[in-house]
């Protein structure tokens, strides 16, 4: 745990050097996430750019991992967000509330007419993921959609 941090902050003095400096080291921050990629410390994609430039892309860890056969992640990679978006849609709805634009108690009928019960569950209850709305993750075709959608992405 306490390593994790310490790569992380590296990360972070180095990103914060990159943006700072004149002239950019790449082979710097390659070799970061080289002994990243090496520990297994991190997976992902990064990217930098200076002034609308892109100056800097790299990719670490893994694209997926199957049966024990790991396939490495290139810049190309797309990644599942999943469930990092509630977090974002929160903010959003917050800054909503905090405009006068929505509050907790605003039904999701205002918005969503057509799902079933829609006038019976508000801001609130959706925030709380508890509308009583269809849990997609339990629905039979989802393993078979969600395989699709990993062939699409690809």
């Amino acid at each position: 745990m306490i390593q994790k941090k310490a790569y992380r902050f590296l990360l972070f003095l180095i990103l914060q050097s990159c943006t700072q400096a004149q002239t950019f080291n790449k082979a710097k921050l390659d070799s970061f996430f080289v002994a990243l990629n090496k520990n297994d410390q991190s997976m992902g994609n990064i990217a930098i750019s200076a002034n609308g430039v892109l100056v800097y892309q790299n990719a670490i860890g893994f694209s997926q991992i199957n049966k024990g056969a790991k396939t490495p992640a290139t810049i190309d990679t797309k990644y599942r967000v999943g469930s990092i978006t509630k977090m974002f849609t929160a903010v959003m709805i917050f800054q909503l509330i905090d405009e006068g634009k929505l509050s907790f108690e605003t039904p999701l009928a205002r918005y969503f007419p057509q799902l079933p019960n829609a006038s019976k569950i508000n801001i609130r209850e959706m925030l709380d993921h508890r509308s009583g709305l269809h849990n997609f993750t339990s629905d039979s075709l989802y393993s078979t959609y969600m395989g699709s959608l990993s062939l699409k992405l690809k």
